[in-house]
């Protein structure tokens, strides 16, 4: 989807349409730009500034503060669309999914009817305001190179044959997935182009950079690694939550009530998806520096309050009592919760508690029963919608697709 954050505040009210629109976390003098609207863009805007820069740029921008269920909803109602067309679905992020058309479509000719027709259906079913843009390859990878030609609204068909053209004289770092640092490395054996990293033996860049440096190449090479499958997909490696406080504080009454907040966002993604997590960690800013530490759970935990002991455990070890600018808590070492009881404690009876909450709170609303902890943090840590690595599930017509958002 294309400025899809912006997008769907402009399909949401009309009065935003043609107007530079800014998405934020949150809203401030020197909130960072999380999205902006194709108009916001033309005039050099990016994602990344700060809004005070935004508002030299363009001062009659309007910033908004993102929306998560306006974005997941939206979301939602394309991927019923997608339904339609093909059950091996893969949702890279909350606006990017990859569509194995594998036996649906008898080839490239129908395959391009087939992408202009969901992009017809998304405009009247969900939002005449929104726009997509989409690759269409024989590998995940190059379709999603093809979607980032043209933008917005662009549909390319990228072939193996055409690759030495499309590359030809395109930095190496025009492609996904590299970076500065690939970039650097790369550059050590003289690779600055696609087309040059295309005609680069294989056996030496695997020498020079292991495994890695192969699958690069095979990336750019159109070589298939692995289709769209999200029932195939291994549980997430970690779940996790941050803050930026507001106002920054040293008071360690207001740290552990943001921290107790966040222990429950990570607490009820972890029961929602039956996992349980061996180690918790705890990263924190102070105003030039930042610092985290991890500690071992005696057993496996997935309760709010017991991921809080071991978050807060971690914390008090590191913590040197300066001012905090921000605070993230987050589970490592996940597993599937298991039936077994412990002998050290009444894991069934904790279970059947916090699903007792959990329920109450997803048919009344957040924090409709929250910890006496977490009294007075209305406002501090809300919902956020991101980008990567998530365990939410989107459901479609009774399919369920895998979501990745990084929170």
């Amino acid at each position: 989807m294309n400025s899809y954050f912006a997008s769907v505040e402009q399909q949401a009210n009309p009065f935003l349409r043609g107007r530079p629109v800014a998405i934020c976390s949150r809203i401030s003098r020197n909130a960072c730009i999380i999205a902006c609207s194709v108009e916001a863009k033309k005039l050099g805007i990016k994602t990344g500034f700060s809004l005070s820069e935004a508002k030299e740029v363009a001062p009659s921008i309007v910033a908004l503060e993102v929306d998560p269920p306006k974005v997941r909803n939206t979301t939602k109602s394309i991927f019923a669309i997608f339904a339609d067309y093909t059950s091996a679905i893969e949702a890279y992020s909350i606006d990017e999914a990859f569509l194995d058309l594998s036996g649906h479509v008898p080839d490239l000719e129908a395959a391009r009817k087939l992408a202009l027709t969901i992009k017809e259906r998304i405009k009247n079913e969900v939002g005449d305001w929104l726009r997509c843009s989409i690759g269409i390859a024989p590998t995940r990878w190059l379709a999603k190179f093809a979607g980032e030609l043209q933008k917005p609204d662009g549909l390319t068909i990228l072939r193996i044959e055409d690759l030495s053209r499309v590359y030809a004289g395109r930095a190496v770092d025009e492609a996904w997935g590299i970076a500065d640092g690939w970039k650097a490395r790369l550059g050590t054996l003289g690779i600055e182009t696609l087309d040059q990293l295309l005609k680069y033996d294989p056996l030496k860049l695997k020498r020079r950079f292991g495994i890695s440096g192969y699958l690069l190449w095979a990336d750019i090479a159109g070589i298939d690694l692995g289709r769209a499958a999200p029932d195939e997909k291994q549980p997430p490696k970690s779940i996790g939550h941050s803050y930026v406080f507001h106002r920054r504080t040293d008071d360690p009454k207001q740290i552990s009530a943001i921290m107790m907040k966040l222990c429950e966002r990570v607490g009820v993604r972890l029961r929602k998806n039956g996992l349980e997590a061996k180690r918790i960690g705890v990263g924190w800013c102070y105003e030039e520096s930042g610092t985290g530490n991890n500690v071992r759970c005696f057993d496996p935990v997935f309760e709010s309050y017991d991921i809080f002991s071991a978050a807060w455990r971690a914390f008090c070890a590191g913590w040197n009592r300066r001012t905090v600018t921000s605070l993230a808590v987050t589970a490592l070492e996940l597993a599937p919760t298991v039936a077994q009881t412990s002998i050290f404690s009444d894991k069934t009876k904790r279970q059947n508690i916090s699903a007792a909450l959990d329920a109450v709170n997803g048919r009344y609303g957040d924090y409709t029963v929250i910890r006496g902890q977490m009294w007075g943090t209305n406002g501090y840590a809300p919902d956020r919608v991101g980008f990567r690595q998530s365990v939410e599930a989107i459901r479609a017509d009774e399919k369920i697709f895998t979501t990745n958002e990084n929170y």
